[in-house]
Parts: structure tokens; C-alpha cells; sequence
């Protein structure tokens, strides 16, 4: 043991066979210089592995009761007596002798690197391995942060060379994927390696992420190729969704900006609305320990997630494919405004109607450095057309005017004191009950009226204004949210507006600023035509306003 350096860990489940013909391709293509070590994450395949484990002299962990890889991973990583390791799936290939060598040397030269082998597709057909001849050499690849195409925080492949690595076996990557990821046990356990994960999802983007802000460094080794099985049907076992979303929404709360953890949150409320609430809650009963993992990482980072996301949209722009949207972003734009001119808009909501039109007449203003003479006489109008009966409701109403009054302030858009612009609406909103209100969703009930309260509050607070919010009134819209909270099988989209005003009631988190993702997610349909969609966020206007605020973040990185 005392002149071995490395420990290859292999968690599994159900993985039967391959297992046993894992370990051979690892023993034959090896001098007998690693440890191996298996974790059976409660397989209930009736697959005997403890016999092959003992075949093969090897070390062995059964888990009772399923952990997840993320925990098994760091449970083999707690296990291991090596300096160094190498994570390995149960369904992987190796082809030469010489990789044990290059991947010590690599971490004994930099103990604060996490390497990622090459990955070579493999796939079974009628019983025989095959490269799979349909997917390219991958050079490490990305985290999704734009949400244009995939799933934001999950990684995806970068497939051809990113830049020239012709005379490079060793090069910096934005993130590990492939499943064969080695690095030092002192320093995965110094960012606590994927402690707070809950079963599978999201691994590779989380550590990846740390590392860099750590100051450390992901790295390709393109001359240490593992073949690895990828499978075309359903894995041996169950991936919940509600897992996964978990995942994602951790990372966000430990590592992303508050954007972007809104703009993830409104993916989610769009395709995945079943698993909201619970996800949420989950999130929100770990609040203890996601502040305490906060506190550790602002403590150890050196650098913030600003670097990280400038290095991932260059990596991501070498390799990216062509944008019919982005590339004729003022043609667009301008087609999107001539429609606003010809068509006559009753509504005067935020979501369908004038008000999110006005949102986007202000930032296209902005953004062709020109008067916002037409948004703000279209703001004028819609407020003369608000009527003694018109309803509180976020999507139609006044929550929802209200807002985007108070977000417009907060972007610079509108100037004057939002409390005396806004004193009707408050009124307004003050005189219904929370306790009487059945519905609790953001377009028509209670959580449209809370998400106005935020956004009042925040800028009440940080302007250091007289409060119109009277501490009775406040008291029972947290009296009304503690009982939702309580019904843990309530089912609503305003989970996380409630759960931001019990933080703040309760004096645990400052309300954060208004991002334009608390309404809409704003998505970018590549192939939709502009035509064929409404005005209003929900539609042309709101992939307007997607395109400038993507292209502002563009600019910045280039």
C-alpha cells in the first residue's frame, strides 16, 4: 500500500456483468500499482458482487441503503488511504499501461487540479463493444449559462478542438465530464468535494465550478483515453426529477448570482411545474446547511463566479453553432417595434398586455442609445386606463403594473418616489385579505400580491423610505404563508416568492433585487417566427427583451 498512489473508485448500481469486466480491462491495462475499490449503492439486482470483489482482491462497500453517486463518490473518496484517485462508471475500457503513470504525475505536480481523461464512446452492438463513430474526440466541455438550448447548470459536450492542443496532452478545460475524473483527496475534501447533492445529477458541473473559483484548475488529459459504455436504453435504476432539480437549484444557491438562480427557477416553473413545491421545500429545509457551505466557499474562493462565467461563454464561443437570431439582432428588434407601432393593444397587463411592452420599449431605448419617448407615453396611457374595478391580479392587474413599475425604477428607466407613484396600488392591495385568498398562484392570487410586496420592499428599504406597509398588514401575509408552507402537499408556482418574505420577515436573507425571470422566463425560441407570437413578454416582446439583455452580456465577455 505505502508505494501505491492511486485508489480507483467505482460506485454502481444494478450494473450486473460489467462490473466484473470493468475490473479485468483495468488489471490487465495495469502494472498492479492502484487500489480499486467497489461501492454497491444498494443494488437490487440479486447480483452476487461481493463474490467478484473477492475474485479479483478487491476492496468492497455495500450501501443498505441507496446514497446517490454524488455521496458514494465522497464516501470512496473518505475511504481511500491512496494521495490521489481516479472516479470510474462500472462500464468503462482501458487500452494501454501508461495511464496510471500520467495521471500521478499530473496531481503530484499540481495537487489542486481536477483532471478529466479522454472519453471514447463506446456502445454494444449484438453483444460486441463498438466506437461509437457518430461522436467526435470531446475536448472536456461547458455549463450551461445562457438556458437558449439545455437545462442551466447541467454541462454539455464540446466536440473539435477549442483552440490549437496539437502539441498539448495536458490542457485547461472549463469542466470535467466522462465519468473518469481524478484529483487529490486533500484537496477534494478541502472543497468538500459534491457534499449537499442528492443522488445523481449536475456532479461534474458542481465540482468543476469550485475548483476554478478555488483558484484550481480542470484539465484535459488527451492522452489518457478511457472507453466508456454509454447506454441507448433507460438505466438499471430510478433518477428521480425532483433530484435533479434539486441539484441545480443548490448549485444556484451556493455559486450562481441571483439572475441567474431566478432565471432557473422560471425554467422550472414552465416544464417541470409538478416537482416544484417540493424541490423548493427540500431547498428550503436545508437552509442551515446552504448557509453554512456559503459561508466556507466566500471564505476559500479566490476568485468569483464572474471569471467563471467569462471563461465558460469564450470556451463556449468557439465551438458554438450559428444563431439565426442573435446574428440579425437589430432586424428583429426593429421588426418587433414596427409591430408595437401598427397594432392596437387593449390589455394592460405585464404578461400580455402594454406593461411588458413598456418593459421593453425602455431597454430598447437603451439599447439603440435613443429617447424612451414611446414607452414612457405608452406607461402614461395604461396608467389613465387603470379603473376603480380593475383587479388586483399579477398577470392582468394591478400587482402585476405595479411591479413593473417598481422593476423599471430599479433598472433606472423610471425616476420620482415609487411611494407616491405607487400609493393607489398599495391601498389597494392592502385592503384584501391574505387569509381569504384561496388562490396562491403568482397570475391571479396570493402569489402575485406577495412577489408586488417584494419588490416594493426592496426598494423601500434600500431608499430608506416611510414603509406603507403597516407591520398588522405584514404579519398576516406571514401568518397566510407559514400555513401554505405547512401543507407540504401544496402544489403552486409561488413557492419561492413566499419562501423570499419568510426569509425576510424572519430577518434571514435581505429581499433580493427584482430581475424581469420573477414574471417570465423569457425564452428564445430558435425556431419559431416572431410572426406567429403575440406581443408581450409571452411572447415577441419577450424574446426582444432576451435578445438585448444576452447580447448586453455578450458584450461584456468579448
Amino acid at each position: 500500500m505505502k508505494d501505491k498512489k492511486l485508489t480507483l473508485i467505482i460506485p454502481f448500481l444494478n450494473e450486473r456483468y460489467e462490473v466484473e469486466n470493468t475490473i479485468k480491462s483495468i488489471i490487465v491495462h495495469s502494472f498492479g500499482d492502484i487500489e480499486i475499490l467497489l461501492i454497491n449503492d444498494a443494488s437490487d439486482d440479486g447480483f452476487d458482487y461481493k463474490v467478484v470483489a473477492e475474485k479479483y482482491n478487491v476492496s468492497y462497500i455495500e450501501n443498505m441503503e441507496r446514497l446517490g453517486v454524488a455521496a458514494s463518490r465522497d464516501l470512496g473518496v473518505e475511504w481511500c488511504r491512496t494521495p490521489y484517485f481516479l472516479f470510474l462508471d462500472a462500464h468503462m475500457r482501458f487500452y494501454d499501461n501508461l495511464w496510471v503513470q500520467r495521471i500521478v504525475e499530473e496531481l503530484t505536480a499540481d495537487k489542486r487540479a481536477l483532471l478529466c481523461c479522454q472519453t471514447k464512446s463506446l456502445g454494444l452492438e449484438n453483444g460486441l463493444l463498438v466506437e461509437r463513430a457518430n461522436r467526435s474526440t470531446s475536448y472536456g466541455a461547458c455549463v450551461e449559462l445562457s438556458n437558449k438550448k439545455r437545462e442551466l447548470v447541467e454541462p454539455y459536450w464540446i466536440f473539435g478542438t477549442p483552440f490549437d492542443t496539437t502539441e498539448l496532452q495536458t490542457f485547461p478545460i472549463v469542466c470535467v465530464l466522462g465519468a473518469g475524473y481524478a484529483c487529490s483527496k486533500e484537496y477534494w475534501q478541502y472543497l468538500k468535494g459534491l457534499e449537499g447533492l442528492k443522488y445523481y445529477g449536475t456532479d461534474e458541473s458542481y465540482i468543476s465550478m469550485k475548483v476554478w473559483m478555488e483558484g484550481g484548475t480542470c484539465k484535459l488529459l488527451k492522452d489518457v483515453v478511457i472507453g466508456h459504455i454509454y447506454r441507448t436504453n433507460r438505466p438499471p435504476y430510478s433518477t428521480e426529477m425532483k433530484f435533479r432539480l434539486y441539484n441545480r437549484l443548490f448549485i444556484a444557491e451556493l455559486l450562481l448570482p441571483k439572475e441567474l438562480k431566478k432565471e432557473l427557477l422560471s425554467m422550472i416553473k414552465l416544464f417541470h411545474f409538478p416537482y416544484l413545491s417540493e424541490t423548493l421545500l427540500m431547498l428550503y429545509e436545508n437552509d442551515d446547511k446552504i448557509r453554512q457551505l456559503k459561508h466556507y466557499y466566500k471564505n476559500i474562493f479566490t476568485r468569483d463566479f464572474l471569471f467563471f462565467e467569462e471563461m465558460n461563454t469564450k470556451y463556449h464561443n468557439k465551438n458554438k453553432t450559428k444563431d439565426r437570431l442573435a446574428d440579425n439582432i437589430n432586424a428583429i428588434l426593429d421588426s418587433i417595434v414596427k409591430r408595437i407601432e401598427e397594432q392596437t393593444v387593449p390589455e394592460i397587463g405585464i404578461l400580455r398586455g402594454r406593461m411588458g411592452i413598456v418593459i421593453f420599449l425602455f431597454y430598447y431605448a437603451g439599447f439603440t442609445d435613443s429617447e424612451p419617448i414611446a414607452a414612457e407615453t405608452m406607461l402614461a396611457d395604461l396608467l389613465k386606463d387603470i379603473k376603480a374595478d380593475t383587479h388586483y391580479g399579477f398577470y392582468t392587474g394591478l400587482s402585476g403594473i405595479g411591479w413593473g413599475i417598481e422593476y423599471l425604477h430599479q433598472q433606472g428607466f423610471v425616476e420620482g418616489d415609487t411611494n407616491e407613484i405607487l400609493a393607489d396600488f398599495d391601498k389597494k392591495i392592502m385592503e384584501i385579505n391574505p387569509q381569504y385568498i384561496c388562490n396562491l398562484n403568482k397570475d391571479y392570487g396570493f402569489g402575485g400580491i406577495v412577489l408586488y410586496l417584494l419588490v416594493r420592499l426592496y426598494t423601500i428599504e434600500k431608499e430608506a423610505k416611510a414603509n406603507p406597509f403597516d407591520r398588522e398588514y405584514l404579519t398576516s401575509v406571514y401568518d397566510r404563508i407559514c400555513s401554505v408552507v405547512a401543507q407540504r402537499d401544496t402544489s403552486c408556482d409561488s413557492i419561492d416568492i413566499f419562501l423570499a418574505f419568510l426569509n425576510y420577515y424572519e430577518n434571514k436573507e435581505t429581499i433580493a433585487q427584482a430581475e424581469i425571470y420573477d414574471v417570465w422566463c423569457l425564452l428564445n425560441p430558435q425556431n419559431t417566427f416572431l410572426q406567429d407570437l403575440d406581443l408581450g413578454l409571452q411572447g415577441a416582446t419577450g424574446v426582444g427583451l432576451k435578445l438585448i439583455l444576452d447580447h448586453t452580456k455578450q458584450i461584456l465577455f468579448t
